[in-house]
């Protein structure tokens, strides 16, 4: 008993540590996921903390980082990381709404109502898909394929986005064919690249006359604010009460779906599962706050 009271312990106290850790990065516009947590876990490996405390300081970190880089895309139009960059069209949209604040509340609540969803059933999934692993390994190239292929399909692109899946791949295998003789891998390169492209892309556009003026400002832009409304009791938003029964409904179908798919790429999927919430709601604002 008094080796599970400790392993209880520790891991709700490397839990908060990584909760408090994270949220704080995920602040930080242009933070990846795959830069900061990997180095981050690496280090709390290397102290010599017990696994369960490696897993909840990396789990907490994860759902904590994932929820709070919600505010510098809602609020700034920046992407927190690479799973922010499939929001920055909505969120600029809510922006010049004035709804920024509305929609990071609605952001954050439903990060965590699908947290509490997607935890135990990608544990689950990955539990029952564990016996078949060599199989799936086996085909895994195929199904990344065809997961790709169906990806840009749904796109709004379509067969444009699935030709474009040519040179885009070749590019890919040619820089890792290139990079393997150094013994140097790109991965963290590529996530990190999808985080910081549209800053990037906006410093290339300055050198554009046309571009130029039309990001030329004469003063300060401002923002029109849309009155707040509570519609929860107590200090703390509910994220039930913030969220409608329709869109709790939609997140937590998204949520299990996505859970199912966690070996494919998340932000991908949050392409997909926004595109498929996106054509289902009608209603302008509905859709906008839903997505």
């Amino acid at each position: 008993m008094d080796g599970l009271l400790y392993d209880i312990m520790i891991a709700v106290g490397m839990g908060l540590i990584g909760a408090v850790v994270f949220a704080g990065i995920g602040l930080i516009s242009g933070t990846d996921e795959t830069t900061t947590l990997a180095p981050i876990t690496l280090l709390v490996v290397l102290l010599g903390v017990p696994p369960v405390g490696v897993f909840t300081f990396w789990l907490a970190g994860a759902v904590s980082k994932h929820m709070t880089h919600a505010v510098p895309t809602a609020l700034l139009g920046i992407p927190g990381d690479t799973m922010a960059v499939p929001l920055l069209q909505q969120a600029t949209i809510a922006r010049n709404l004035g709804l920024p604040h509305i929609a990071l509340r609605k952001m954050i609540s439903g990060g965590l109502i699908a947290a509490l969803i997607a935890v135990p059933l990608s544990v689950l999934f990955a539990l029952a898909l564990a016996p078949f692993g060599q199989s799936i390994t086996a085909s895994a190239p195929w199904l990344f394929l065809a997961a790709a292929v169906l990806i840009a399909y749904f796109s709004a692109g379509r067969w444009g986005a699935v030709v474009a899946l040519v040179p885009f791949v070749l590019l890919i295998l040619a820089l890792q064919t290139y990079t393997a003789k150094f013994g140097v891998k790109l991965g963290v390169s590529y996530f990190l690249g999808i985080a910081i492209g549209p800053l990037v892309a906006d410093l290339f556009s300055v050198m554009s006359p046309v571009e130029r003026r039309k990001m030329a400002r004469s003063g300060h832009r401002q923002f029109s604010l849309a009155p707040d409304v509570k519609s929860w009791g107590g200090w703390f938003p509910n994220p039930f009460r913030v969220l409608d029964r329709s869109q709790i409904g939609w997140t937590l179908g998204t949520a299990a779906v996505s859970s199912a798919t966690f070996v494919f790429s998340p932000v991908a999927m949050t392409v997909i599962m926004g595109e498929v919430v996106g054509s289902r709601v009608k209603h302008a604002y509905h859709r906008l706050t839903s997505m």
